[in-house]
């Protein structure tokens, strides 16, 4: 998730490059509390499935808790706030997912963005209660990272402070690219507010080497190269919708619609999180329209769109074992990690 309640930042609407997309299949969910699964946090909460683990990093320590998909079993906990080993300051847990290849465990990155390192976490030595992660800080060459998508041997793709869209670092050869603001607008957006406007959420594919990104208020997906370079657009909702409140800066933004704020992947599918609602009604009662998680293919082709119920939803993890949906509600009352079935 990419925000903290009570702020939240616009992004841009995309016009070059654009193919024109109606969602093939629509179907309504209702949602069910896991009973036997308590997250409560006062900011950001970001949800993470892998084999039969959801993994839950949250912004108050213990701030990673791992659960058994089958049983909603709590399996382990840990993460305190600090400097020392296994600490953090500011974890983001990123959807990035690999193995270990000395026990075939499965791997989760965290970005602690306040001490601007990657974490690698071992899932079965976190359950033994083993040395849980690895810590590397990263070599950021002078740029404040914001937001982290992907890092390997060779290479990682973030958001830099205030100076582009990406910024991706080949180890090999020291390589820095930095995509600028892209792609762009037939119309002027005050400097200012570029960060802002462009901020994205993003998920990478090695294997088909393409990154999808998503506008955060507007009916679009972004497809870039591995090198940031923009190749194609696809859109679900009019593209000028919304061009005289970004022109007028972002004290006119209230108003405008809030899309895709969260993506998963798995296999051939992209999922995306849409707040479906304005800026200044989504995280109050006054919500006139449910959030969906919206479904395409890596060529961009819009597939299926799930409406969900009205709960205040602020991000989600798919589980392709369980053909379901995770969810984190911060306003349920009892229990707020909720599971939509898919079929």
């Amino acid at each position: 998730m990419r925000i903290i309640f009570g702020s939240i930042v616009v992004f841009l609407l995309f016009t070059s490059c654009k193919e024109e997309n109606t969602i093939q299949q629509s179907k309504s969910l209702e949602g069910a509390p896991v009973e036997s699964i308590k997250i409560y946090s006062g900011g950001n909460v970001n949800l993470a499935v892998i084999d039969t683990f959801l993994v839950i990093q949250k912004s108050e320590e213990p701030f990673i808790h791992i659960y058994n998909t089958n049983t909603h079993q709590k399996l382990v906990e840990f993460g305190k706030k600090g400097r020392g080993p296994d600490e953090f300051l500011g974890p983001s847990l990123m959807k990035q997912i690999s193995y270990d290849s000395s026990n075939n465990s499965p791997l989760i990155k965290i970005f602690d963005y306040k001490r601007q390192e990657i974490n690698t976490i071992n899932i079965f030595h976190a359950i033994e209660n083993k040395v849980i992660k690895t810590q590397e800080a990263l070599d950021s060459n002078g740029n404040f990272l914001l937001y982290f998508f992907y890092k390997d041997e060779d290479f990682y793709v973030a958001t830099p402070e205030n100076k582009g869209r990406f910024v991706i670092y080949n180890y090999n050869t020291s390589e820095i690219n930095i995509t600028p603001y892209l792609p762009e607008t037939d119309f002027d957006i005050p400097k200012l507010d570029l960060s802002a406007v462009y901020r994205s959420t993003s998920f990478v594919n090695i294997d088909k080497e393409l990154i999808a990104s998503a506008s955060y208020f507007f009916g679009q997906l972004d497809f870039f190269d591995l090198k940031g370079n923009h190749i194609r657009s696809t859109t679900f909702e009019p593209s000028n919708k919304f061009e005289n409140e970004l022109k007028a800066g972002s004290d006119s933004w209230k108003n405008i619609q809030l899309g895709i704020d969260d993506l998963d992947a798995k296999g051939e599918y992209i999922f995306g999180l849409n707040f479906n609602n304005s800026i200044s009604t989504y995280l109050t009662p006054k919500r006139t329209n449910n959030p969906k998680i919206q479904v395409f293919n890596w060529e961009g082709l819009a597939i299926k769109e799930y409406t969900l119920d009205n709960r205040l939803i602020t991000a989600f993890a798919i589980d392709t074992n369980h053909d379901r949906i995770y969810a984190y509600s911060p306003n349920e009352e009892d229990h707020n990690i909720v599971i939509y079935k898919m079929k």
